[in-house]
């Protein structure tokens, strides 16, 4: 019942109820029926304080709900930059994948989170991961996605930029087909293979010229 009541002040920013609850000694990792945590939903919510006091009381910031989110994973997805922040100074894992194989740095990128994708990559995380199954990787959701300041920050990274999605396509072949010229010229001054074929032997500039580029 106190683990409920903690989950429900926190998500709600009743600090001073969190107090009292983790003075009496309530479980900081119990989690309700969705295998999500009190600091997985603060860290959602973007609300610091609250944070401090969990990871303080043992809160396990790399604890996954359900569908595998972490603390980390939510504020990402919410551009909770100070959030991100707090839990990479508790020693969060930055490199966790949930259900479906995304990390916080995919979550990032898709969105567009530019600061918190910088500082990701600053405190360890793997920019080369691939989701599941379509094998999209951190770069490729942010050229799909249309940002070109986050794909930018991942190729100077040092993402690789011949992996391949499930269908074959390169990042090159993303940045083409989407006609993102910026991405397309960085990539290829980089070092992005052209002439890599997908699994219908398309290659970057025949998606280019396919969509009008």
């Amino acid at each position: 019942k106190k683990g409920k009541k903690l989950i429900n002040y926190s998500t709600k920013g009743k600090r001073r109820l969190v107090e009292l609850l983790l003075r009496a000694e309530v479980d900081v990792n119990f989690i309700n029926p969705l295998g999500s945590t009190a600091l997985m939903l603060a860290s959602y919510n973007g609300d610091i304080e609250t944070i401090r006091l969990l990871l303080a009381a043992g809160a396990n910031p790399n604890m996954q709900n359900q569908n595998g989110l972490t603390a980390l994973m939510g504020a990402a997805l919410k551009g909770n930059e100070e959030a991100v922040g707090v839990l990479i100074g508790a020693g969060v894992d930055v490199n966790i994948q949930d259900a479906k194989g995304k990390t916080a740095l995919m979550n990032a990128s898709e969105i567009g989170h530019p600061d918190i994708v910088q500082m990701l990559i600053q405190n360890g995380a793997n920019v080369d991961l691939q989701n599941r199954p379509q094998d999209v990787t951190a770069l490729m959701f942010a050229i799909v996605n249309g940002h070109t300041d986050i794909a930018q920050l991942l190729i100077e990274a040092g993402a690789d930029k011949n992996l391949q999605d499930c269908n074959g396509e390169t990042a090159l072949m993303h940045a083409a087909k989407n006609g993102n010229a910026v991405i397309t010229q960085i990539l290829i001054q980089h070092g992005a293979p052209i002439d890599i074929q997908h699994t219908q032997n398309a290659t970057a500039l025949m998606f280019a010229a396919r969509n009008g580029h």
